[in-house]
């Protein structure tokens, strides 16, 4: 991933933290029904085998979307599902590199989550 692309996606994340410290009245805690997105990107460390086949995979991307409900106290509870996506780099094995090797490897993840929000004056960390 470029340079360009990962400032990009720095920006855009800490976006809401830059409208949380302009709000003057605005009260952090959630109550109700809310939900949340994500994007960014991920690293995806090699993969070995006992038999000496590796395979090393290049800089992906991730993609987040979550369901909660605030109970308007800072406690959280939240549904949170994941998408991660990675292209193969390279395998190797103990004779050498593969030629032309391609591949993609994806993930999906269901998470349940406990959060409570830190009212810390224009700062809120969970």
């Amino acid at each position: 991933m470029s340079l360009k692309n990962t400032l990009l996606a720095a920006t855009l994340l800490s976006l809401p933290m830059a409208a949380t410290a302009n709000a003057q009245s605005w009260d952090p805690r959630t109550t109700g029904v809310y939900i949340g997105a994500g994007l960014g990107t991920n690293f995806l460390d090699d993969s070995d085998s006992n038999r000496g086949i590796s395979a090393s995979f290049e800089w992906g991307y991730i993609g987040v979307l979550s369901v909660g409900y605030g109970f308007g106290n800072g406690l959280r509870l939240e549904l949170e599902g994941s998408y991660r996506q990675n292209d193969v780099d390279g395998i190797s094995t103990p004779s050498g590199n593969v030629p032309r090797t391609t591949g993609t490897v994806r993930s999906y993840g269901l998470m349940a989550n406990v959060l409570y929000d830190f009212v810390l004056g224009p700062v809120v960390p969970y």
